[in-house]
């Protein structure tokens, strides 16, 4: 299994069409560079020990977040629909990971109004991803 530096320099070296990438999570936002995409750190653990797998059945989780609007900004229809094209774009970069990154790779989007960056609240997709060698 790929170490937790590997997995975290993996997700850092995404490239989404139409996100401006950082590597860390921002302290405040430039709203003129959104939508901005980053990771949070990784999280790792090892499901039950399979003696046919051992050493590759570790897990590594990450969070990837894309902040796309400040609240209030636009219509919901507007976000909706870039919310929708920019998902899509993320898993794409996501399934190439695999193979090479990781063998397996499992991922749950979910969409706020409502995420909170320093003093305000934007539009935001957030990716639960998690990586593993073995099943």
């Amino acid at each position: 299994m790929t170490t937790n530096a590997a997995w975290l320099t993996a997700i850092q070296g995404l490239s989404i069409t139409g996100v401006n990438e950082l590597t860390t999570p921002p302290e405040s936002i430039d709203t003129t560079n959104l939508p901005i995409g980053f990771p949070n750190l990784p999280t790792g653990g090892r499901p039950e020990l399979l003696m046919s797998c051992h050493g590759n059945n570790k897990a590594r989780s990450i969070q990837y977040i894309v902040i796309v609007e400040a609240t209030g900004q636009d219509t919901i229809a507007n976000n909706y629909g870039q919310l929708a094209a920019l998902m899509d774009n993320i898993e794409t970069e996501l399934d190439g990971l695999v193979p090479g990154t990781v063998n397996f790779i499992e991922y749950e989007a979910t969409t706020s109004g409502n995420f909170p960056v320093g003093e305000s609240e934007y539009w935001a997709i957030v990716y639960d991803i998690t990586g593993t060698d073995a099943r």
